[in-house]
């Protein structure tokens, strides 16, 4: 058997809460640290994506919530954010690897020649 390979399908095995682990943005002179993001996607085809940031000892939380899909012969993870009075932004990203414990996730943004690598454990789970 594959080592990514769950015979669970792939929106069962993405539909649960992700926290991410290692993010890598090969962006020029940019330093990212989202050790505190946690990512939920539930069966019904929605997402909630929450950024915590700590400032001077004060912890805020951005929240992003919306739908998903997986596109493209289920080899992409589509994020249609709900935003008010404005078009919804869509973010599309790469799935590198998804099984019940890790998902792998990668975006390229043509306009910013910026390429993020996103790894991520299940909820509840170590590395």
């Amino acid at each position: 058997m594959l080592p990514n390979h769950d015979p669970r399908s792939k929106g069962k095995r993405l539909s649960r809460t992700w926290i991410l682990r290692k993010s890598i943005s090969y962006l020029p002179s940019t330093a990212i640290d989202n050790t505190r993001v946690v990512v939920s996607f539930d069966a019904k085809g929605t997402y909630r994506w929450v950024i915590y940031s700590d400032v001077l000892g004060v912890e805020s939380a951005t929240v992003h919530h919306g739908k998903w899909k997986l596109i493209e012969q289920q080899s992409k993870l589509l994020l249609e954010e709900e935003v008010k009075e404005t078009m919804p932004k869509r973010d599309t990203f790469s799935i590198h690897a998804l099984n019940t414990k890790h998902l792998s996730l990668q975006r390229y943004r043509l306009r910013l020649s910026d390429l993020t690598s996103l790894e991520f454990g299940a909820d509840g789970t170590e590395d």
